[in-house]
């Protein structure tokens, strides 16, 4: 490998790792402000998708479209990545707050004065880099395919991923944390200044203008273009949805949606590293095999499995899943003569993918339907890519399409099952469940946050107010209230109100406050 290729390796290595261990570092600060649901972590993930669109844009404007020359296309990213490191430094101790009543925009307005500048150079780097290297590239000389070097970039966003929940999150404070991610960017632009000037000569040189003439330098036809854009946005709407999905209705954990981010991050990874690792009739059946699975354990809810085998489920599917969408992307790849245009419309597809789950579903949908249009639309798009291979091709995927859009019909009419009310907001899907019980003759209601029991009430005279479920007086917090403080009055706060069953402890005297983010709880 030639001195120049490693050091545009390191750079852009280097550039997403910090890109994504900024991720969880500016996510966390907005915990204490806007608490940790899943919504929280997916409108974060809309603004860096946006990001990373944004970023890839500059990139292919300044790589492709301006037409000035090489000195002056580095110096202008120079002045913006100094501009970049100033911000960093600002934000190390911001002081900020937001607003519960308008999250999303709380979450882009803090995101953008905590990383808006750094993450949009950080995301630039990777695509600019990779389009002045494909200038220069011959195949000869120690020089590696310019492909490779995406995979190389989300080897480096998987390693920070790793790094921060095993060592950065428990070893250091907010603030250390910042701290460390600023002396890594202050590397990072030594290291990209050194290698965008030590590509100037090379790109002004006359030799340039033999170079760009690439072996299979055809145009991309609409039809490629389009899927550039699509198969890209399936697997980021899979993600968020996907990541919803387990935060809302399988264990609310800290830092959970790491897991399903680092499935995404390997799919690519696996899939730009060349064609002979995806062998494709064999991944394709796999994949038919695991739609499948997801599909059933969403009309099966009532499956009792370990949370750890559901998670690991879950995640291996999307990793499938991607796997194949972008191994069908890396298939598509365009000359690199192109590759700006290429990284754009993956970063706006992207963009786009999130968006869906992010800002548009909670206001479209009633309940989670978001995975089963993931599924639908991977069933789609595999249709398309695979429509030249054979009439057996397109019965499999036509009717797959086919019985995932059945699904959402079988799912709708399992979450309006015994549902008096069903609403949605940011904070996800809240479900009011009445149920009749025949050997008493009295209605049960049940509050139900995704597919989690937050409450239920007996409707009987004798019954009505006695606490139950995990609420219980026989469980722990029913025992920690039945033995405070004799006869004296009692004042409790209660962090999350549910269905308010701690009040039926409340005694002649007793203050009971109760606290919730979630504005349509005290409704309900």
């Amino acid at each position: 490998m030639s001195l120049l290729t490693l050091l545009y390796a390191a750079a852009i290595f280097l550039g997403s790792f910090l890109l994504f261990l900024i991720e969880p570092i500016a996510g966390k600060r907005l915990t204490p402000l806007l608490g940790g649901s899943a919504a929280v972590w997916i409108t974060c993930l809309v603004f860096f998708q946006t990001a990373l669109l944004l970023g890839y844009l500059c990139a292919h404007w300044l790589a492709a479209v301006v037409r000035i020359g090489a000195r002056a296309k580095a110096a202008i990213y120079t002045v913006v990545l100094m501009i970049a490191l100033a911000q960093g430094y600002m934000a190390v101790r911001p002081d900020l707050h937001a607003s519960t009543a308008h999250p999303i925009m709380s979450v882009f307005l803090l995101l953008s004065i905590l990383i808006g500048v750094p993450f949009v150079i950080l995301s630039a780097t990777n695509p600019l880099l990779q389009a002045w290297y494909a200038l220069g590239y011959s195949g000869s000389g120690g020089m590696v395919p310019p492909y490779r070097l995406f995979a190389l970039s989300n080897f480096g966003s998987l390693l920070a991923l790793v790094i921060y929940p095993w060592w950065m999150e428990p070893k250091l404070s907010l603030r250390e944390q910042s701290l460390v991610w600023l002396a890594g960017f202050v590397v990072f632009a030594i290291a990209v200044c050194g290698a965008i000037w030590a590509s100037v000569a090379r790109l002004t040189s006359p030799a340039r203008k033999t170079t760009v003439q690439l072996v299979g330098g055809i145009k991309p036809n609409w039809q490629e273009k389009s899927l550039w854009l699509l198969l890209p946005a399936c697997g980021s709407l899979l993600l968020s949805a996907f990541t919803n999905h387990l935060s809302q209705n399988v264990a609310a954990i800290p830092l959970l949606w790491i897991v399903p981010l680092i499935s995404y991050l390997l799919s690519f990874i696996w899939a730009f590293n060349g064609e002979r690792f995806y062998p494709r009739y064999t991944m394709l059946g796999l994949l038919a095999v695991f739609l499948g699975s997801v599909g059933y354990m969403m009309t099966e809810p009532s499956m009792s499995m370990p949370i750890t085998v559901t998670v690991a489920f879950y995640c291996m599917a999307l990793l499938i899943i991607c796997v194949v969408l972008h191994s069908e992307l890396y298939r598509l790849r365009p000359a690199p003569h192109y590759t700006t245009s290429y990284y754009l419309m993956i970063a706006a597809g992207g963009a786009l993918g999130s968006m869906f789950v992010g800002l548009l579903a909670p206001v479209v949908f009633r309940a989670n339907y978001e995975l089963v249009c993931g599924l639908i639309f991977t069933c789609a798009l595999i249709l398309a890519v695979t429509w030249k291979t054979g009439i057996q091709a397109r019965l499999l995927w036509a009717a797959a399409t086919i019985a995932m859009t059945v699904l959402i019909f079988a799912q709708a009419r399992k979450y309006g099952k015994d549902a008096i009310l069903q609403v949605r907001n940011f904070y996800g899907t809240l479900r009011v469940t009445q149920e009749f019980e025949p050997p008493s003759a009295v209605y049960t209601r049940m509050l139900i946050h995704g597919t989690i029991q937050h409450g239920t009430q007996i409707f009987s005279d004798d019954l009505r107010t006695t606490p139950t479920t995990y609420y219980a007086k026989d469980s722990g917090v029913g025992l920690a209230v039945q033995y405070c403080c004799g006869e004296r009055p009692r004042r409790i706060g209660v962090v999350g109100l549910g269905a308010g069953t701690m009040a039926a402890y409340g005694r002649p005297g007793d203050v009971i406050r109760f606290y919730d983010i979630n504005p349509l709880v005290p409704r309900i």
